[in-house]
């Protein structure tokens, strides 16, 4: 039960669905990314009283966070706790800025020094978060202020203290970025020769991300870009097209959801089953419609796109959609063995560059 812990390395990924951290290396295994330990609550700050004292004690699985004078209550157990009106996840541009965003950025943190069995204070030295491409330049700074520095959460083992984090150096890096690192990094990566072109297409929840580069990583800025068109919007349409109050029931959403990922043949709402037959034509067609958007700001410098990386958690639907439409990218494409947790290893991964240097 370590008083105080420094950790090199460690990559926070706050999606608009999920919110991702990892935890260190696991001792003594491989250094591959499969030795990155992971970890993952929704991205749903269900506003509300202190509930710390619950936390961990198998009632409720996550922790309450302060946040400019409101009480958020961030991790697995938040959307038990969330009515429609406490919902806050909504595609904005300036969701890092939010007072929920920083909440589950504490609770990363949290979730990190929990895992750690920290009582007193944990210190990260360098930090890896991630941006849609969309605002990596107007909030790129913003965002690295804010997670700079000294930060207080409560101790998961004595309801009533805090834990101290210090973050020395924050990065802060395109969230598709992660991936290809990540990619790159493992067995497949070995196909990637140095003058490659790499397209990553990330289907996140808020965000539909492409971000391309050679070989060696340097980034190819022109076919790179973000459209805010991720699953979100997918599952609040399908929702809304059932029932429209549907479109902001937590609950709902988690579920369509749920059905999109695994590809389910069903899911049920309010007692009563809907099949997904129904509904992959929307899904197909609000993912097309999304790689049609990159296709047009990449333009012809897409045929020169050696290998295409799908990852976040649509992955598979951004696979099945793609080779319906456009059979003939097939050979291209690449699904990122992790495609859930890829981003945040890659993000682990530059982290452990920066330490290096």
């Amino acid at each position: 039960m370590p008083t105080h812990l420094i950790l090199k390395d460690a990559g926070v990924d706050v999606g608009f669905f999920a919110t991702k951290y990892t935890t260190g290396r696991t001792t003594g295994a491989p250094s591959n990314a499969a030795s990155i330990g992971t970890g993952i609550f929704p991205s749903i700050p269900a506003k509300g009283e202190t509930l710390t004292q619950y936390a961990g004690t198998g009632t409720l699985n996550g922790v309450s966070i302060n946040v400019e004078g409101q009480t958020f209550f961030v991790g697995a157990s938040a959307p038990e706790m969330v009515g429609p009106e406490g919902m806050i996840r909504r595609g904005s541009e300036d969701y890092c800025k939010t007072p929920g965003y920083q909440a589950l950025f504490l609770g990363a943190l949290w979730h990190i020094a929990r895992y750690h069995n920290v009582q007193k204070t944990l210190v990260l030295e360098n930090l890896v978060v991630g941006l849609p491409l969309s605002t990596l330049k107007t909030h790129k700074e913003y965002l690295k202020d804010a997670c700079t520095g000294i930060h207080q959460v409560p101790c998961h083992s004595r309801p009533g203290e805090t834990i101290t984090v210090d973050v020395k150096n924050v990065h802060v890096t395109p969230q598709p970025q992660g991936s290809v690192v990540n990619y790159m990094n493992s067995q497949n990566g070995s196909k990637i020769k140095e003058d490659h072109v790499v397209l990553v297409l990330d289907m996140g929840g808020g965000t539909f991300d492409w971000y391309a580069c050679n070989g060696n990583l340097r980034p190819l800025y022109k076919l790179c870009g973000a459209t805010n068109t991720g699953t979100l919007s997918c599952t609040t349409e399908i929702c809304r097209s059932i029932r429209p109050s549907l479109a902001s029931s937590t609950i709902a959403i988690e579920r369509v959801d749920k059905a999109i990922r695994t590809k389910a043949d069903s899911f049920e709402i309010g007692g009563q089953t809907y099949s997904m037959a129904d509904y992959w034509p929307m899904v197909v067609s609000h993912v097309q419609s999304s790689f049609d958007e990159m296709r047009a700001a990449v333009g012809e410098l897409f045929l020169v796109v050696d290998h295409i990386i799908l990852s976040g958690g649509g992955a598979h639907i951004l696979q099945m959609a793609l080779e319906e439409k456009y059979p003939e990218i097939s050979p291209r494409i690449h699904i990122d063995g992790d495609h859930v947790f890829g981003n945040v290893k890659g993000f682990h991964q530059i982290a452990e560059a920066y330490s290096e240097d």
